[in-house]
């Protein structure tokens, strides 16, 4: 049996010196603000939209720059659960919350946090509107078919492939209705898209990694914000470019829609 994941926030895991550029970046290319620290050594925070809930938050860890993500569930010991049925292996358990690695080594964790309302894209003039919209899973090849499987089985999402880009799957969260719909529109009532890609055979990684994307209604505007705040240019494919910040952690600007994910040009 699948889990009820009702919400995703996602991690940016920055170690501490790096920590507070990079926040200051995230705030600045979202348009976020940051809430009191907590926890034990003030090591977390979360981005605050303008509107709606958050769905981004930070953390102070030693080690590389990484993201990771929450899955929030509405029962946490049945997820558990469910999750190690699925194949996760686990890290740590706690009353608050559960650590665990994919089969890939990605880090997910199970949080009883109730979800919210999905936040509604920023819009600067001169530059439209854009907005954190989804969690891309970076597996290497030989993984790439068991890391998908155990995401669908774990989340009972459907799985949609994007013919325009060989290697790339998306997951779709059930909307009310009962239909696929693509998270981060207000049907889903998720504010992340997750999609998984395989990467080439050229890239060095043995484990499964992740990166945030925005999408944004004029992409080629919306990179040249990012990069007068300071971020770097890394690739640009047909409809997106790579980019990376202060921790050195990639992202990529797409141009879609940053409510529908309709796409449109770079």
């Amino acid at each position: 049996m699948s889990l009820d994941v009702t919400w995703l926030t996602a991690f940016l895991d920055l170690p501490p010196a790096v920590h507070s550029d990079t926040v200051a970046f995230w705030l600045a290319t979202t348009g976020s603000t940051v809430s009191s620290a907590r926890g034990e050594a003030g090591q977390f925070a979360t981005l605050l939209p303008p509107e709606g809930t958050s769905c981004l938050k930070v953390q102070r860890l030693d080690g590389p720059a990484r993201v990771h993500l929450d899955l929030h569930v509405a029962d946490l010991p049945a997820a558990h659960d469910r999750a190690l049925a699925a194949g996760a292996i686990e890290v740590a358990a706690y009353a608050t919350h559960v650590i665990l690695r994919t089969p890939g080594g990605f880090v997910l964790c199970l949080v009883p946090h109730p979800g919210g309302r999905v936040p509604p894209p920023v819009t600067r003039p001169g530059t439209g509107s854009s907005r954190v919209s989804q969690v891309c899973l970076d597996v290497p090849a030989a993984g790439f078919a068991a890391e998908v499987d155990f995401l669908s089985g774990l989340t009972g999402w459907q799985v949609r492939a994007f013919p325009e880009v060989d290697g790339v799957v998306a997951f779709e969260p059930a909307a009310p209705g009962g239909h696929g719909a693509t998270a981060g529109s207000p049907s889903s009532g998720v504010p992340l898209r997750l999609i998984v890609q395989r990467l080439g055979a050229e890239d060095p990684g043995t484990a499964t990694r992740a990166h945030l994307e925005f999408w944004a209604d004029d992409a080629a505007a919306e990179v040249e914000r990012h990069r007068g705040l300071g971020a770097r240019p890394v690739s640009r494919g047909p409809y997106w470019q790579v980019l990376s910040d202060p921790a050195g952690l990639p992202y990529c600007v797409i141009g879609r829609d940053p409510w529908t994910g309709r796409r449109v040009t770079a």
